[in-house]
């Protein structure tokens, strides 16, 4: 990605080889070309396992632990999913203006604090076990109103100069904004929950390895059509189906058959029941 981002600024000029034997690894990207780009969150989510993993472990162990029985409690009303919205306000109202994001885990406060609230509440809310889907499928209707409605609205404001009052209550319309979509996704994918499949098998394995390649393929292919006089929508489909099945080609007919890059792109040894 930083090769083509490099060509295309004028900042080197040669092979793909030449630049990994020259500057690929000379200094820490912007200034250099050394860089975790999209994966960026693999260190956050280091730090956030293990910080968390004793947390974690003792609510595995512990189901009916009195902050998994709470909010059992709390769910019972399927609304107050809505409340989970208030420490990502406070979050996003008070640190972000201070510390924006940079991914780059050095003083990124605001995302570092943002995302660990956003993986607690995964692990949390999925401990909770069937008393969490019922309750985000019974809410998910609501859920894709409130997106829908707190998008135009978020496109509204940003028609507004900025300010003190502008800033907090975007801040509240963009964390319900992520939130409601959060619970309208969780909630109609409820659906396919227990009901497995060998699509859905597949699917569900492909989603960290199809991640890894996306941005790259994407960077690689758009580079090749940036000069092309063909207009947005056709640069656009030809960018998103090449992405798709650039990802999907590399996985298929590369990844899956060569063992020892499962673990390199985060695939489990699958386990294969037999009769």
């Amino acid at each position: 990605q930083v090769y083509y981002e490099r060509l295309a600024d004028g900042d080197f000029t040669g092979t793909l080889v030449d630049f990994f034997r020259t500057v690929a690894y000379t200094g820490v990207y912007p200034e250099g070309n050394f860089s975790w780009h999209h994966l960026w969150f693999l260190p956050y989510l280091l730090i956030y396992s293990v910080l968390l993993a004793p947390l974690f472990i003792y609510w595995r162990r512990q189901p009916e632990n009195r902050m998994l029985n709470w909010v059992k409690k709390l769910l019972r009303k399927p609304a107050r999913l809505f409340l989970f919205i208030i420490p990502l306000y406070l979050t996003e109202a008070l640190l972000e203006p201070f510390f924006p994001v940079n991914h780059a885990l050095v003083n990124d406060w605001f995302a570092l604090i943002n995302f660990i609230i956003l993986f607690l509440y995964g692990f949390l809310l999925l401990a909770c076990g069937d008393v969490f889907w019922t309750a985000v499928d019974k809410i998910k209707k609501k859920a894709l109103i409130a997106g829908i409605l707190s998008f135009i609205v978020l496109v509204i404001l940003w028609q507004f100069e900025d300010g003190i009052v502008r800033h907090f209550i975007e801040a509240g319309v963009a964390v319900l904004n992520l939130w409601a979509w959060i619970l309208t996704i969780l909630g109609y994918a409820a659906a396919f929950r227990n009901k497995p499949s060998k699509w859905l098998a597949y699917a569900n394995r492909a989603v960290y390895p199809f991640y890894i390649l996306h941005q790259t393929i994407t960077v690689t292919i758009a580079y090749y059509l940036k000069d092309l006089e063909w207009g947005f929508a056709p640069k656009f489909l030809v960018l998103g189906i090449g992405t798709f099945l650039g990802c999907w080609i590399v996985y298929d007919l590369i990844i899956l058959r060569i063992p020892f890059l499962h673990p390199v792109f985060g695939l489990k040894k699958q386990v294969y029941k037999t009769s």
